[in-house]
C-alpha cells in the first residue's frame, strides 16, 4: 500500500479549486435559507420556546449533559452548540439558518476530502490521487451528496443543526479512520488517526446519536484489505476476529457508552411526558422486520427519484406486513443481499457499499418505534457510502467527456431540484401547505392547520389564522357542539363577547345550524347593534323557517333600523307558529303603529296585556296606544291606573295618567 509521505509531489490547485467550486455551488444553492423563518415544526420546543437556550452558564451546561426529559434523545452538543451561538449572535432565524449553511460548507469540505482518501484507500497506486480525472471524481461524487434534495431538510430547517453538525463529526472520523487503513499497519500514524477517529466518533454521537452503528462499518472496513477489499488470508477467523474487535475496541467502548444512555433516556420518558418504546404486543417483530426492510428499500429508490419530498410521509402510519411495497421491498433487499454476497470475490466494491447502506441505516429502521418515518435527514449519513461510489465509478468510467458531461448534468438537475424545495421551508406557511399538498387527504392535515393558524396568529395575521384555524377545526366531527356548548355556557354566566366569539366558531364549522347565527344576532340586537345583526338573523330564518324566536327577533332588528314593512311577514310568521308569543305581538303592533294602522295594532296589543296582565310596560303600551290613537281617555286611564298599581314609580305612567284628565 502507498504510503502518503512516499506520494511526489502534487498539483494542489486542482484539489483547491474543486474546494472552492464546491463551496461556490453550496452557497449558490443554499444560500437564500439565512433569511428563512423558525418554522413550527419542533424549532418552536427545540430553539423558541427552551428555556435551557440563554447562553453558557454552569446550569445551562448542568442540564445540557444530565437531562434526559426535555427530548427523548441525549444530545448535549447540540443544546451547547446553540447555547454558543446565543451567546455570540443571540441565537436569532437568522444566525440559526446562516450557522446551518456553514455547517454544510464545512460538510461538503470534509465529504470531498473522505471520497478523495477512500478513492486512495480502494484503487492503492492505480489511480493518481491529483489527476484531473480523479479530481473531478471527487467533485461530482461532493456535489451530488450536497446538492441533493434530500439534504434540503436538514438545511434549511433550523432544527436540522442536530444532523448537520453530528454529520460533521462523524465525516471527520470517517477520514481519520480511512487514513489509519491508508497507513502502515501498526504503525504511530495509525494509530493516531484512530484515536482521532474515535475521538470525532464520540463528538458525533454527543452531538446526536444517529450513527450508533458506524462502528459495524468500521470493522467491515478493517475486515478486507484496503487495496481491493478482499478478506485477508494470513490468519484464521477467529484470530483476525479478535483482533479487529480489540483493535477497534475504543469506538465499541464509545458506542457501547452513548448506546446505554440512549436507551436508558427512550425507556424512561413518561414521567417526561412523552410515549415509551411500543411493546411487541402493540408492534409485532414481523411489522418491525418488515419495517426495516421497507426502510432499507426507500433509501435505494427514493434518492434516484427524489420528488415530492416532504418532512412528513404518511406511509408507515398504518400498514400491514402483508401490503405490496413492504412485500416487493423484502423481494428487493433480500435479492441484492444475497446476489452481492455470492458475487463478493467481483464486485467488492458493491458489496462494501451495500453493507454501509444497510448498518449505517440500522438506528433509524424505527425498531423501537411506531409510527416511524422515512424523513430525509435519516440518510444524511449512509448517503456518503453511495458518493462515494459514484466518484469510483466516475473515476474509471470510459469515455471520459460522456462520463462527465453526463455528471455535470446530474449535479445541475440535483441543484435546481434543491433549489425548488429550497423554498418550502422559507416559513411556518410555506411549509405546511406544501406538506398537506403532498399528504392529500390524510387526517393528520388537520395538525398541520393548527401550526399555521398559530404561526400566522404570531405574526399578527389574525384574519387570514382564523381561515386555517376552522380548517383545524373541520378535523374534529364535535367541533362546533363543542364550541356551541362553550358559547352557551358563556353566555349564561353573561360573558358575551366571550360567547359572540363561539358562537361565530360553531357558524363557521356548521353553517347549516340556526342556533349560531341566531344567538350571533341576539346579541348584537341587545347591544343595539340592529344592522349588524340582521345579516345573522336573516340566516337564521333561512336556515331553519319554522324557527320562531328567530322570526320574530329579526322583526324587532327591523323594527329598530326603522323597516316596519319587511318587519311586519316575520311577526305574521312567528304568530302563525306561536299563537300566543308575546314578543311577536308587541313587535308586530309596534311595526303597525309605525306605519299607521293604529286600528291593527290594537289588538296585538290587547293580546299582550291579556298574556301579561303582571307587566307594567303591557299595559303601558295598550294605555298610549288608546290614549294617542283613538283618544279613549278613559280607557287609556284605566291601563295606566294598573302600571302604577303594579309599579307605583314605572316611569312615564302618572305623566300619562294626567294627560287623560285635561
Amino acid at each position: 500500500m502507498a504510503n502518503s509521505a512516499s506520494r511526489p509531489g502534487r498539483p494542489y490547485w486542482l484539489t483547491w479549486g474543486a474546494l472552492a467550486l464546491c463551496a461556490a455551488a453550496v452557497w449558490a444553492v443554499f444560500g437564500t435559507a439565512r433569511g428563512f423563518q423558525f418554522v413550527l415544526w419542533d424549532d418552536d420546543h427545540n430553539l423558541q420556546l427552551n428555556p435551557h437556550l440563554g447562553g453558557v452558564t454552569w446550569e445551562n451546561l448542568r442540564w445540557m449533559f444530565t437531562d434526559t426529559a426535555y427530548s427523548r434523545r441525549y444530545f448535549p452538543l447540540t443544546w451547547l452548540g446553540w447555547n454558543v451561538e446565543h451567546d455570540l449572535f443571540g441565537l436569532t432565524a437568522y444566525s440559526a439558518h446562516l450557522g446551518n449553511i456553514v455547517f454544510q460548507l464545512l460538510n461538503t469540505i470534509v465529504v470531498f476530502f473522505v471520497i478523495k482518501t477512500a478513492l486512495r484507500v480502494w484503487f492503492g497506486g492505480k489511480n493518481p490521487d491529483n489527476s484531473l480525472a480523479s479530481t473531478f471524481a471527487c467533485c461530482v461524487g461532493t456535489l451530488v451528496w450536497a446538492l441533493h434534495p434530500m439534504r434540503v431538510e436538514s438545511v434549511a430547517w433550523a432544527s436540522g443543526r442536530i444532523y448537520l453538525q453530528t454529520g460533521f463529526f462523524l465525516f471527520v472520523a470517517t477520514w481519520c479512520f480511512l487514513r489509519a487503513l491508508e497507513s502502515s499497519p501498526g504503525s504511530p500514524a495509525s494509530r493516531r488517526w484512530r484515536w482521532a477517529s474515535a475521538g470525532a466518533l464520540a463528538l458525533s454521537l454527543l452531538t446526536y446519536p444517529l450513527a450508533l452503528s458506524f462502528v459495524g462499518v468500521l470493522l467491515v472496513l478493517d475486515w478486507y484489505l484496503p487495496a481491493r477489499m478482499r478478506p485477508a488470508p494470513a490468519a484464521p477467523f477467529a484470530r483476525r476476529a479478535v483482533a479487529i474487535l480489540c483493535q477497534d475496541f475504543p469506538f465499541i467502548l464509545v458506542t457501547g457508552a452513548v448506546l446505554a444512555v440512549t436507551l436508558w433516556a427512550r425507556t424512561n420518558v413518561t414521567a417526561a411526558g412523552w410515549n415509551p418504546p411500543v411493546t411487541l404486543a402493540q408492534f409485532g417483530l414481523a411489522a418491525r422486520f418488515m419495517q426495516a426492510c421497507y426502510v432499507w428499500a426507500y433509501y435505494v429508490w427514493k434518492p434516484l427519484l427524489p420528488f415530492h419530498l416532504s418532512p412528513y410521509y404518511t406511509r408507515l402510519l398504518d400498514f400491514s406486513p402483508g401490503d405490496w411495497e413492504f412485500v416487493i421491498s423484502l423481494l428487493l433487499v433480500s435479492a441484492v443481499s444475497v446476489l452481492l454476497f455470492l458475487r463478493r470475490a467481483r464486485w467488492p466494491g458493491l458489496w462494501l457499499l451495500w453493507l454501509c447502506h444497510l448498518i449505517v441505516l440500522a438506528p433509524v429502521l424505527g425498531l423501537t418505534e411506531h409510527p416511524h418515518f422515512t424523513s430525509d435527514r435519516y440518510f444524511f449519513l449512509a448517503s456518503l457510502a453511495w458518493s462515494v461510489g459514484l466518484a469510483a465509478l466516475l473515476a474509471r468510467a470510459r469515455p471520459q467527456w460522456l462520463a462527465r458531461g453526463a455528471a455535470v448534468a446530474v449535479v445541475v438537475f440535483l441543484g435546481s431540484l434543491s433549489v425548488r424545495q429550497l423554498k418550502v421551508w422559507r416559513d411556518t406557511e410555506s411549509l405546511g401547505l406544501h406538506m398537506i399538498t403532498e399528504m392529500g387527504e390524510h387526517p393528520r392535515r388537520f395538525d398541520i392547520y393548527q401550526r399555521i393558524a398559530t404561526s400566522l396568529r404570531e405574526d399578527g395575521r389574525v384574519e387570514e389564522s382564523n381561515a386555517y384555524y376552522l380548517k383545524f377545526l373541520a378535523g374534529d366531527p364535535h367541533a362546533a357542539d363543542k364550541a356551541l356548548n362553550q358559547a352557551r355556557k358563556l353566555e349564561a354566566e353573561g360573558q358575551t363577547r366571550e360567547a359572540f366569539a363561539q358562537y361565530l366558531l360553531a357558524s363557521k364549522l356548521k353553517p347549516d345550524l340556526a342556533e349560531p347565527p341566531f344567538r350571533l344576532g341576539t346579541i348584537l340586537l341587545a347591544d343595539d347593534h340592529a344592522a349588524e345583526a340582521l345579516p345573522y338573523l336573516r340566516d337564521a330564518v333561512r336556515l331553519e323557517p319554522g324557527f320562531a324566536d328567530a322570526q320574530v327577533t329579526l322583526g324587532w332588528a327591523f323594527n329598530r333600523c326603522g323597516q316596519a314593512p319587511e318587519a311586519i311577514p316575520h311577526f305574521e310568521t312567528a304568530l302563525r307558529l306561536k299563537p300566543t308569543d308575546a314578543a311577536a305581538h308587541s313587535g308586530l303592533a309596534a311595526a303597525l303603529m309605525a306605519i299607521g294602522h293604529p286600528l291593527e295594532a290594537l289588538p296585538h296589543l290587547e293580546e299582550v296585556a291579556r298574556l301579561y296582565p303582571d307587566s307594567p310596560l303591557a299595559h303601558f303600551q295598550l294605555g298610549q296606544a288608546l290614549l294617542d290613537g283613538f283618544a279613549r281617555n278613559a280607557d287609556a286611564a284605566a291601563q295606566f291606573e294598573v302600571v302604577l298599581k303594579l309599579q307605583p314609580d314605572f316611569p312615564g305612567a302618572r305623566e300619562a295618567l294626567e294627560r287623560t284628565r285635561r
